[in-house]
């Protein structure tokens, strides 16, 4: 497979909001049209190679992709940006996406630091004398309005073993704000053993069992950390990767907590950004 790296504007949106009245038979002529311009870069990449390390030789295929904002409105998405390539790249990000994913294409230690890598046009799957290993990150939006998107980073790999790994990592953008939501600025300091409580009950009631019956249920032990929280279809996501609380078997898991479950404990930029009826 050949290295490929795409960068297509594909998205341009208008949402439109609109009122009207009904008195009878006749309808309201007034109604306002608000346009929130969005524009968005599909940048994609990846890179196969053939490994051999100990006398095991395998083919890899590095690959990554991500929706690269260009415009959200009239807010300017440098922070939102920053925050995509750090999420994704870690300490081996570069100043810019482009230069971020060809680095990540190119980084076969990330297989093995000591294995001898030799780039190829294509992987033979049905080759039995080869293993086909493989590492891919990604950056793809769950949710956008005019106030704030909602991001999943996603790497995931396998390089040998019994099964793939993955690790995401989701987070909210305040567009007004300018910054990432995180559990430091979404919820009142000294609130923690409180929002901790409403997961675990939560999370207690989506496996049929109660808070104090958690390792019962699976858990490694009881609830001690609120995971990475986010904005999701007007409710409050809290996201456990696989192996942070609970076996492989068990996935990801998300607890979905509803606003009014958490209104007291919400600072007012976690707040505006929920819809006050839920």
């Amino acid at each position: 497979m050949k290295s490929r790296l795409l960068a297509t504007a594909i998205l341009s949106t208008v949402i439109a909001l609109s009122s009207c009245t009904r008195d009878g038979a006749e309808k309201s002529d007034n109604s306002t049209i608000n346009s929130f311009e969005v524009r968005e870069s599909i940048k994609s990449a990846a890179k196969s190679y053939k490994v051999a390390e100990d006398g095991i030789n395998s083919y890899l295929t590095l690959s990554c992709s991500v929706q690269w904002p260009e415009q959200l409105g009239d807010n300017n998405t440098k922070a939102l940006q920053d925050s995509i390539i750090s999420y994704m790249f870690g300490e081996s990000r570069k100043p810019t996406i482009d230069e971020s994913i060809t680095a990540f294409i190119n980084d076969t230690e990330q297989f093995s630091p000591t294995a001898k890598a030799t780039p190829v046009d294509s992987v033979e799957n049905d080759n039995p004398d080869m293993f086909n290993c493989w590492i891919d990150a990604s950056a793809r939006i769950l949710e956008l309005n005019e106030q704030s998107v909602t991001y999943e980073i996603s790497n995931a790999g396998y390089t040998g073993g019994a099964h793939p790994n993955s690790s995401s990592h989701p987070f909210t953008y305040d567009l007004t704000a300018g910054k990432v939501l995180t559990a430091e600025n979404m919820f009142k300091q000294g609130a923690k053993t409180s929002v901790l409580g409403i997961v675990a009950q939560a999370l207690a009631e989506q496996l049929n069992t109660t808070p104090d019956r958690l390792t019962d249920a699976g858990l490694f032990a009881p609830l001690s950390s609120i995971g990475q929280p986010f904005i999701l279809n007007n409710a409050v996501v809290f996201r456990y990767n696989p192996y942070e609380i609970a076996p492989y078997s068990m996935g990801t898991i998300d607890v979905t907590v509803y606003p009014y479950q958490l209104d007291e404990y919400l600072t007012p930029d976690a707040r505006r950004l929920l819809d006050d009826e839920n």
